[in-house]
């Protein structure tokens, strides 16, 4: 059924992310984004399939407070269960907060989300 299946899900964010050439040597027929991925409180191994194994596990609300350290203020994409919207974005800076776009929300089981960079708009 649909609203188990992340399928969709992969087709929308492969969609709208930013698109780059494959790494030398990687395998041709996957296609390669410029934002990360990451999978907050996840693990239904659809993410995994269906990124190539490219997307980065959150287990603890630790790993994603690391995640957001190391990835500064550039944007990236989160897939997670829509119960755990809240405790998610409440994680993310202040300045973050208000700008989270949900790409995908068709599904009943998981939503998929765009966290855009911070923009630095002092002259």
């Amino acid at each position: 059924a649909a609203d188990w299946s992340q399928e969709d899900l992969w087709e929308t964010y492969y969609g709208v992310c930013t698109r780059v050439p494959p790494p030398a040597e990687a395998y041709p027929e996957k296609p390669y984004c410029m934002e990360p991925v990451v999978a907050y409180l996840l693990n239904w191994r659809g993410e995994n399939f269906y990124t190539h194994g490219e997307i980065i596990p959150l287990k603890k609300d630790n790993d994603l407070d690391y995640f957001l350290r190391e990835n500064g203020d550039r944007t990236f994409y989160a897939i997670l269960q829509p119960n755990l919207l809240d405790r998610f974005t409440r994680r993310l800076p202040r300045s973050r907060r208000d700008s989270v776009e949900q790409v995908h929300n068709e599904n009943m089981q998981f939503v998929l989300l765009r966290i855009p960079a911070v923009v630095d708009d002092t002259p």
